[in-house]
């Protein structure tokens, strides 16, 4: 892969990790929207098929692993 692919895919997979945390109140209904909506339509829109997969994956797989961190953290306070 070239650099300018690999820089796009991760700068779209950072930003889909901090759009997570940004969220916005519909005025018609109590649900919230996130942000990452927006940028996981933005993702699609700019990167091929092959490359906007490996991201999504890529954000899937990072937070599988937050969740597992935060599991074992769990258990050391539970366990201190």
């Amino acid at each position: 892969m070239e650099a300018r692919r690999l820089t796009k895919m991760a700068l779209l997979t950072a930003l889909l990790c901090v759009s997570a945390w940004i969220s916005f109140p519909l005025p018609f209904s109590p649900a919230m929207v996130t942000a990452l909506t927006l940028v996981a339509t933005l993702t699609g829109l700019l990167l091929q098929p092959k490359d906007a997969f490996i991201v999504f994956i890529i954000y899937v797989l990072l937070g599988a692993e937050v969740y597992q961190y935060s599991l074992v953290a769990q258990q050391v306070l539970v366990n201190y």
